[in-house]
């Protein structure tokens, strides 16, 4: 889930075009960073759109195990067809995030108390990709905190802290929440913690809505719609304990979301910092750019990652460009922008792309062949997928590479084979890879 205050966000911090100065800090991701602001007052209702209010509390287990607030956040929001704004305020300053689902955008913008505005614009598929590699992250780690548990126990709690649990355990029945019936229940929805989700089927918010305000609490959004989907009513509180059982995360609504004007990216933004961001979007629009870009080469203070400029660059990516990719992938430093990269060659032209991946699990540099087999593993049919896994299993197992290593090809190879061997990190590692490999030699 979102880093906790004072952690580190996962994406690579950015400068952020400003009219005027910039602000000094800035904006963490997800609805559990810091977001911003007072929503415009008054305004008459539109088709769609809902505005909504609630906030975010951390907590930490102290001594006698009783939990104490660490931190709470205030949020405020607008919500719409494929649009979601999500913001905080502290006094005079704002922060918030836009996804902007139609335009294939996200946003993230700043105002300082002198209404100094800062902002940056990245693609809506990085947000994704950068959500669904932080996911697998913390269900190798969920993995490995439970490791120490007894075996009874953790095979229990397994399905629900790895994330995407098929099940929805009811804990209670209805209740009123903001004048709506809801019930409670316990969902597995994101690896490393569970859930307590307080439903409602009368709350005003669609489904649609909802999903993406998920997304805003780092779900990455495929799961959040099946999450709605498993749970057929909408989210109105969450209650998230994660894995370690000494951390915990609450959301809730403060009112009962209301019609709104309907609302743009435009219409936030200030003008000045979106004629910036388009004239950095041309730019950059060269091929020539976006691979220097992907290779961490070139001007790198202007918000556009390596992974961004690899979207950019793949949107148009045919089999003519396939050959001139796979040949610059292992000088991209970034493992996601590598993975995406090698993803979209496969798709684009796998005549030109399967065998010189394979060469790379082979004899390429480490990290860049287990990002090989992976693009491969999802690309390739069976048996094929699992021979590329186990080429990169026994390599790995050869070079004694980490407990990392072993969760990340146990994670794959469970994902190919629908197979659980119930690895677990700890001293009979070593055997339990045996039996992948026997395993997998089987599927083979």
């Amino acid at each position: 889930m979102r880093p906790a205050p004072g952690e580190e966000s996962v994406r690579p911090r950015a400068r952020h075009y400003t009219a005027g100065a910039a602000p000094r800090k800035a904006f963490k991701g997800g609805i559990l960073g810091a977001c911003a602001a007072a929503l415009l007052a008054g305004c008459a209702a539109g088709d769609g759109f809902r505005t909504f209010t609630g906030h975010v509390s951390w907590h930490a287990k102290g001594a006698g195990g009783a939990w104490r607030p660490v931190s709470r956040a205030e949020i405020r929001g607008v919500a719409g067809p494929d649009y979601l704004r999500i913001e905080s305020v502290q006094g005079a300053a704002r922060a918030g995030r836009i996804f902007a689902l139609a335009r294939g955008e996200c946003w993230e913008y700043g105002c300082d108390p002198n209404g100094r505005w800062s902002c940056n614009m990245y693609p809506g598929e990085e947000h994704s990709l950068r959500l669904e590699d932080k996911a697998e992250a913390a269900r190798r780690e969920a993995r490995r905190t439970l490791a120490g548990l007894p075996v009874l126990t953790r095979q229990n709690l397994w399905p629900l802290f790895a994330g995407g649990a098929r099940s929805i355990e009811s804990l209670s029945n209805r209740e009123e929440i903001h004048g709506h019936q809801a019930r409670k229940v316990r969902a597995g929805a994101y690896p490393g913690a569970v859930w307590d989700v307080w439903v409602s089927a009368e709350f005003p918010l669609p489904a649609a809505q909802a999903a993406l305000l998920l997304a805003a609490l780092d779900l990455p959004l495929p799961a959040a719609h099946a999450l709605i989907a498993r749970l057929g009513e909408t989210p109105v509180e969450i209650d998230a304990l994660c894995a370690d059982g000494k951390t915990r995360v609450r959301y809730s609504f403060t009112a009962v979301p209301v019609p709104a004007a309907a609302e743009d990216v435009a219409g936030v933004i200030p003008a000045e910092c979106m004629e910036a961001i388009a004239a950095r979007e041309r730019r950059i629009a060269s091929d020539r750019i976006l691979l220097a870009r992907m290779t961490g080469v070139g001007d790198r203070e202007d918000g556009v990652t390596q992974l961004g400029a690899a979207v950019r660059y793949c949107a148009r990516l045919d089999a003519r460009r396939v050959q001139a990719v796979v040949r610059r992938v292992e000088t991209v430093p970034d493992s996601i922008a590598r993975r995406y990269l090698m993803r979209a060659a496969l798709r684009a032209s796998p005549g030109h792309a399967v065998e010189p991946l394979k060469a790379l699990v082979r004899a390429g540099a480490f990290d860049v062949a287990r990002d090989a087999a992976q693009a491969l593993a999802e690309h390739l049919p069976p048996p094929d997928n699992v021979r590329v896994l186990l080429a990169i299993l026994g390599r790995g197992v050869r070079e004694d590479r980490d407990e990392e290593f072993r969760l990340w090809v146990n994670d794959i190879l469970q994902a190919v084979t629908e197979t659980d061997i119930g690895y677990w990190p700890d001293r009979s590692a070593g055997a339990a890879i045996t039996r992948w490999l026997d395993a997998a030699k089987g599927r083979g």
